[in-house]
């Protein structure tokens, strides 16, 4: 077994990626990436709307306008950030640019949408449009992960069990769905740390730090939640454990806003994990695109392009920003704060590497370990950053988990890694389990089962 001694660590540094979520339902950044292609062809709707405009796909009797939608999002958002904004052509100049951004990033072939970003705020392209490509980019990463967050919450039940001891019970339930104990990073991390008592979990959980590339809040609602349920811990003991995840976290480009137990500014907007959801603004957007000042959108016969896009006249945000502002009840005013309070936090490449840094975590590590993480060489920068990896005493043992990977990519993986981590020693495994690892093994474990045996794991040297 692979058990992480806490009691005899000295601090432990875990560098995640996408991957690591992937149990909990959570997308790869390909899967984020085809995701966000099919939305702005209108394959995969961000809500369906009742009404019926000109030509629009229509799936049953009802209609996807995701171009649509997102324009007015991004329009809504300019005039949350400058109520007094009078450019009466912002919704068209949003819908042209989703257009443009939709073939481009179709055509273009990135490994993630967050490179295809980085690529086109780095041309030579006026600051206000880059501004908008970064909206636009953020808008659709936030929509996308708040829908997989929903999703998330289902990660440990399961349809038609095929179980024979659940059959015998229930033989004719076949369709229903069923409560089941899941491995994940996140369940073996709890497991191992959380001791005999909230103390031990506390101080465990203070010899551990988390650089992570999500911008999700799994983390941090996975560590609350359980330890919370587990526990039940008094008012101040809660206290000590925000503290902890607070201190011991870090997400390189910032993540969705906060949960409503995290401390923070009080008008930040908040929602509780899992419940946002997208549906809510169905009657907001029918009744803005109901409206006679609406902007005709349609496309010509064929439905290869939009040859109509006039401007929302200016009263239309106004009055629909007033209504939300006044807490109208008719529509969900929080979701769409959440929605630009998380455009408003996550960071892309360029907008982390503009900042200043200093080194957040001065600790020396005794271990460190890379989950679900794809060495992208702007990543390892960003460590080298948060990570003072240059100190004579930073030479920790280096691991990863590289389920998936091919032999090529591992080994370029492991050379990218020698200017960041110069002093990284090697596991300690034995020659035997060395010499066994063949062409078959070469994948190694998925992240759970690294944590419950080293056998067959293929080490970053």
């Amino acid at each position: 077994m692979f058990v992480i001694d806490m009691a005899n660590h000295k601090d432990t540094l875990f560098i995640l990626g996408a991957g690591v979520s992937v149990d909990h339902l959570y997308p790869t950044g390909v899967q984020l990436l085809e995701d966000i292609v099919n939305i702005l062809d209108d394959l995969i709707p961000i809500l369906f709307l009742p009404v019926k405009l000109k030509n629009q796909r229509i799936l049953g009797n009802k209609q996807i306008l995701n171009k649509q939608i997102l324009a007015i999002l991004l329009s809504l958002n300019e005039i949350h950030l400058n109520p007094d904004l009078s450019d009466t052509n912002i919704v068209k100049n949003y819908f042209e640019l989703i257009d443009v951004f939709a073939k481009k990033l179709k055509f273009s072939t990135p490994r993630s949408i967050d490179d295809f970003i980085h690529a086109q705020v780095s041309a030579e392209l006026d600051p206000a449009q880059k501004e908008r490509i970064k909206k636009l980019g953020k808008l659709l990463i936030v929509m996308r992960i708040l829908h997989y967050e929903k999703k998330s919450t289902q990660y440990n039940y399961t349809s038609n069990p095929q179980d024979p001891a659940y059959m015998r019970v229930f033989p004719n339930e076949l369709n229903g769905t069923v409560y089941k104990q899941v491995s994940t990073f996140f369940t073996e991390f709890w497991q191992n740390v959380y001791g005999n008592s909230f103390h031990d979990f506390i101080k465990n959980l203070n010899k551990v730090r988390f650089i992570t590339f999500n911008y999700d809040r799994l983390l941090e609602h996975f560590l609350y939640d359980t330890a919370k349920n587990f526990f039940s811990p008094s008012e101040r003991e809660l206290a000590s454990l925000k503290s902890a995840l607070s201190k011991n976290i870090i997400h390189v480009y910032g993540r969705l806003g906060f949960l409503p137990w995290e401390n923070d500014a009080k008008n930040d907007a908040k929602n509780e994990y899992g419940a946002v959801t997208f549906e809510c603004l169905r009657d907001f957007m029918r009744d803005i695109l109901e409206k006679k000042s609406t902007p005709d959108f349609y496309r010509q016969g064929d439905g290869s392009e939009y040859r109509k896009t006039p401007a929302f006249s200016h009263e239309v945000y106004k009055d629909m920003r007033n209504l939300i502002k006044n807490n109208n009840s008719k529509y969900n005013y929080d979701t769409l704060f959440f929605v630009f309070e998380s455009m408003s936090k996550i960071r892309t490449y360029t907008e982390y590497d503009e900042q200043s840094h200093e080194t957040q975590f001065p600790e020396t590590f005794e271990h460190l370990y890379f989950l679900g993480f794809s060495f992208h060489s702007l990543n390892l920068k960003a460590i080298s950053r948060i990570v003072d990896l240059n100190d004579s005493t930073q030479s920790p043992v280096v691991e990863a988990c590289v389920f998936g990977m091919k032999a090529a990519e591992i080994e370029k993986a492991e050379k990218k890694l020698d200017p960041f981590f110069p002093k990284r020693r090697r596991p300690e495994i034995s020659e035997k389990r060395r010499i066994g690892q063949n062409k078959e093994l070469k994948m190694g474990l998925n992240i759970p089962d690294f944590f419950k045996s080293i056998s067959g794991v293929r080490y970053i040297k």
